[in-house]
């Protein structure tokens, strides 16, 4: 049992710099847009490090708010590109937490409805990391 907790260890570590790099790719070809403030990254400072990431995410997927979300949807699918929009419910509209709502809540709403999450999977090639910040480049320089 303990070689096997330790095998899942080393492998879990393996996949978090494995994780941690493809972050780094992102950060460093997205840096133009992000310094043009074109999209942001939720709670990432202006310094747009992967140390600063590393302390508010596990790198599971990197969330980027954008603009024309829909238009920057179809660009990239329509070059291939494995990618959606956040889709996980916004608990602020469920009746449940009606009673909680305030006006950051009611914000979280417009938010939800600008963010893409860029993969990170372990074994996510570079090459598609490459294609996906080429093209959210090429995006935002000619149309913005």
């Amino acid at each position: 049992k303990l070689l096997l907790m330790m095998k899942t260890k080393k492998s879990l570590n393996q996949d978090f710099l494995k994780k941690k790099f493809i972050a780094e790719l992102y950060l460093k070809d997205l840096k133009l847009i992000l310094e043009k403030k074109l999209i942001s990254i939720p709670g990432l400072n202006f310094d747009y490090n992967i140390s600063n990431l590393s302390q508010i995410s596990s790198n599971n997927q990197i969330p980027i708010l954008c603009n024309n979300r829909k238009a920057l949807l179809n660009f990239l699918i329509k070059n291939n590109i494995d990618i959606a929009a956040q889709h996980i419910m916004n608990l602020t509209n469920c009746d449940i937490y009606k009673k909680y709502v305030n006006q950051v809540a009611k914000n979280s709403d417009e938010i939800s409805k600008k963010i893409i999450l860029l993969p990170c999977y372990p074994d996510y090639p570079h090459s598609e990391i490459k294609k996906i910040t080429k093209l959210l480049n090429q995006f935002y320089f000619n149309n913005f």
